[in-house]
């Protein structure tokens, strides 16, 4: 899913600009999605690791249970993680304190929530959740700015992309604490500024 949002979202940024472009971006990303679908459900290895349970959360969701039991643990540790977050909405638990409160209701069962949100919400409440999430809106917003002045569009785009795919897929991976994404988010801030700085110095 990562690898297909990524592709999907820079086709878009870079073809966006004229009706041509958004054809284009259009034709070939229904083409991209419909092959990776197609060779999911269809290759039996990559049904086994990935089309089962594309499955199972699709009957997750329109019949509100499944026989996959990751599925049904995941939506329990989303159900209590929202229940401990209004006991305490604003400044949360503490940070990586949700598997210690989970430990807690289940005995034994001290883990993370595999969900971004529920584990800001519940180890920072809702303000550092927020300021977590305003730190990417701002980066990607001054990427977008400064790709429509900038000589390295394409390297804008695609910093701008990895972090909303972290965002979008924030519902089913922590990446919080990950470096991987901290570098990625500083070199992308840095080429965000950039161009304002290349033109203080014209100025």
């Amino acid at each position: 899913m990562f690898t297909l949002i990524n592709i999907i979202l820079f086709l878009y940024f870079t073809n966006q600009n004229n009706v041509l472009g958004k054809i284009k971006f259009i034709t070939i990303g229904v083409t991209f999605t419909l092959i990776s679908f197609y060779l999911v459900f269809n290759i039996p290895f990559l049904y086994d690791v990935m089309g089962s349970r594309i499955g199972n959360i699709s009957t997750f969701i329109g019949e509100g249970s499944t026989t996959e039991g990751s599925i049904n643990n995941r939506a329990y540790m989303v159900k209590f993680g929202l229940e401990m977050f209004r006991d305490n909405p604003l400044f949360g638990y503490g940070i990586d304190n949700y598997r210690y409160l989970l430990g807690e209701s289940l005995i034994g069962r001290i883990t993370y929530s595999h969900n971004n949100f529920i584990e800001l919400l519940v180890g920072v409440g809702l303000v550092g959740t927020i300021l977590f999430y305003l730190v990417q809106i701002i980066v990607i917003k001054d990427l977008y700015k400064a790709s429509k002045h900038s000589n390295n569009k394409p390297l804008n785009f695609v910093f701008m992309v990895f972090i909303i795919t972290y965002m979008v897929l924030s519902v089913s991976q922590i990446y919080y604490f990950s470096k991987h994404f901290s570098i990625i988010l500083v070199i992308g801030a840095i080429l965000g500024k950039m161009v304002d700085n290349l033109d203080f110095k014209k100025g």
